[in-house]
């Protein structure tokens, strides 16, 4: 495995050009908007950031969420939140208890990560769901939020990509 690090870019606010490694993402909250070419790691960069947080238990409780997924082939129908609890349900056949995964999100002891902006931005729901990407975010202040694209996509989501640093 090789470390990964990210580089923030020129133009996104004090500090341009210095890096983080995975590691450093636990000392958040951050608004970060990972850019990247095809191929260039950025689902794997996601993978590691959940596998570290999942297997240290000082860092917040990772949320990996596939945005193709959350955007679907219909409007969605559950809130974000609704949504992380109905995936744990389902994948990890345990349904968290009633108002755990907002009290995490509240209190910032989690990390959400958004993989694939960029999937969704030709979609029919992509608007709706990138707006809903920008009001969770704002909602949930204090939790660390992480949001992938193709860096050739990011123009098209100036909601989310506004309040987010550009790596």
């Amino acid at each position: 495995y090789i470390q990964q690090r990210l580089q923030k870019l020129a133009g996104a606010g004090d500090g341009s050009g210095a890096s983080l490694s995975v590691a450093d993402i636990v000392d958040g909250p951050h608004r970060m908007l990972v850019l990247g070419s095809p191929g260039s790691g950025k689902s794997t960069l996601c993978q590691a950031i959940v596998r570290r947080a999942a297997l240290d238990l000082s860092w917040p409780v990772p949320f990996l969420i596939q945005l193709r997924y959350l955007a679907g082939e219909t409007l969605p129908t559950l809130s974000i939140v609704e949504y992380i609890e109905q995936q744990a349900k389902a994948r990890y056949q345990a349904a968290p208890p009633p108002g755990t995964v907002e009290q995490l999100l509240a209190h910032g002891r989690a990390i959400v990560v958004f993989d694939g902006l960029d999937e969704i931005a030709s979609s029919a729901n992509g608007n709706d769901t990138a707006a809903m990407v920008a009001l969770f975010a704002r909602r949930f202040p204090m939790s660390t939020m992480i949001i992938t694209t193709r860096a050739t996509a990011a123009h098209k989501n100036p909601l989310v990509a506004e309040a987010f640093e550009r790596y």
